[in-house]
């Protein structure tokens, strides 16, 4: 995959009081650890990606084995329309996956 590990390794990101849409995914972590994304606010999303927010390592052991994996990402107080957030990485390989990732991540809900 040459090309892609040149985005590997930027940590301690924050994504604070933003409003998205249109877009396909208002945040995509991709092998980065120790971010914050809170209080965002993302619009009804029209695309079929079922996540607003995404915290992903890769779809193949070849991509999660890239290595810095997306861990201890914060993920609060974000008002979400229609979309969800989605953690992990899977093998879409036949069969079971032979490796997961292991995020630390969550929603803490928006109090009222």
């Amino acid at each position: 995959m040459p090309g892609i590990c040149k985005s590997l390794g930027f940590n301690g990101n924050t994504v604070e009081k933003c409003s998205f849409s249109d877009v396909w995914h208002a945040v995509y972590i991709w092998h980065s650890s120790g971010n914050k994304i809170i209080n965002n606010t993302v619009a009804a999303l029209t695309t079929s990606h079922c996540a607003a927010i995404s915290s992903y390592d890769g779809y193949n052991n070849t991509q999660i084995n890239l290595g810095n994996l997306s861990t201890n990402n914060l993920v609060a107080n974000n008002s979400l329309t229609n979309k969800g957030i989605a953690l992990g990485a899977w093998d879409r390989q036949p069969g079971p996956a032979t490796q997961v990732q292991k995020s630390a991540a969550m929603q803490r809900p928006r109090s009222a």
